[in-house]
């Protein structure tokens, strides 16, 4: 009886740390999309066979105080994203272009700024960053506050609500 209880403790804890978890949302930062307190699923397990995706959600540790957030990815990795007109624009490596990220999960008032910007400004991303964003753009701390986020610190993307 012991071992079977130990088998199944065994077994719950390596599917919350590597398979699929829950979460809960905690602020306002991706309303519309999820608001506080809604709970959620955590895919641990689809990075490991293909990378973040653009406007996927995603759980990440917040690389200034450690604590657990969810962002939607905008910019992928080697990519440099331009903040200008209250618009997020991307551009490829390699290129001069920049193309007008098109975000339908906003509601149309939103507009993307960062304080006191007075120029367009541009994140350049390495070989394992990304750039993430809230969907309340107004009301988010992310890569705009602490830059782009490594590959490592983003645990799982977000399964739709509890």
């Amino acid at each position: 009886m012991v071992a079977v209880f130990g088998t199944a403790i065994v077994s719950l804890l390596f599917l919350k740390s590597f398979v699929l978890d829950v979460g809960q949302v905690n602020g306002v930062s991706m309303e519309p999309t999820y608001v506080d307190q809604d709970r959620f699923f955590v895919n641990k397990v689809e990075y490991f066979f293909r990378r973040p995706g653009r406007q996927d959600i995603v759980q990440i540790i917040d690389p200034g105080q450690s604590k657990l957030l969810l962002k939607r990815v905008i910019g992928l990795p080697n990519e440099t994203v331009v903040i200008k007109q209250g618009k997020v624009f991307i551009r490829s490596q390699g290129s001069q272009e920049e193309i007008l990220l098109v975000e339908a999960y906003l509601p149309s008032t939103s507009y993307t700024t960062i304080p006191l910007q007075k120029a367009p400004q541009r994140y350049s991303l390495g070989s394992d960053e990304y750039f993430v964003l809230g969907d309340h753009r107004e009301q988010s701390t992310d890569s705009r506050v602490y830059g782009a986020v490594h590959r490592s610190r983003i645990l799982g993307s977000v399964m739709g609500k509890l």
